[in-house]
């Protein structure tokens, strides 16, 4: 799995061509199982980087939750310029602790926490927030 060079671009965040594919391919393509066919929902989905991976590495949806507005701009800035089709995907801004409460249990198999886990105060609320939904994987990234 390769992140495109546009990822590069629109984020200063581990921009190191090496690093973003190494984590592509050991944390998504490494699981695959999780993302074949699978519904994805990735927390804190910065600027689409990994969800893009999912879509291409097969996953039916993605669903990127972000905090910060200018990320869900480019992630759906990102998908449109790669032609990735409007129905494999969603992003909006939030945060990941309301918008886990809203999630209908059962609505995606596979959550991607990654590069977030270690950021937050509440380690066992997210974790039983992440339970709730009653996915089926959960890749973490600590």
């Amino acid at each position: 799995m390769r992140i495109i060079p546009l990822f590069f671009t629109t984020s200063k965040t581990a921009i190191s061509k090496n690093r973003l594919n190494w984590r592509a391919k050991a944390l998504l393509e490494n699981n695959i199982t999780a993302i074949k066919n699978k519904r994805i929902l990735d927390l804190a989905s910065h600027d689409g980087r990994f969800s893009y991976a999912a879509v291409k590495l097969g996953a039916t949806f993605v669903k990127g939750i972000e905090g910060r507005p200018y990320l869900v701009q480019y992630a759906i800035q990102n998908f449109q310029k790669y032609k990735i089709p409007s129905t494999l995907y969603s992003f909006e801004v939030g945060d990941i602790f309301k918008k886990l409460e809203e999630v209908t249990p059962g609505s995606f198999d596979t959550i991607l926490c990654l590069g977030i886990f270690y950021h937050v105060l509440h380690h066992a609320r997210l974790l039983e927030l992440i339970e709730r939904t009653q996915a089926q994987f959960l890749i973490l990234d600590t």
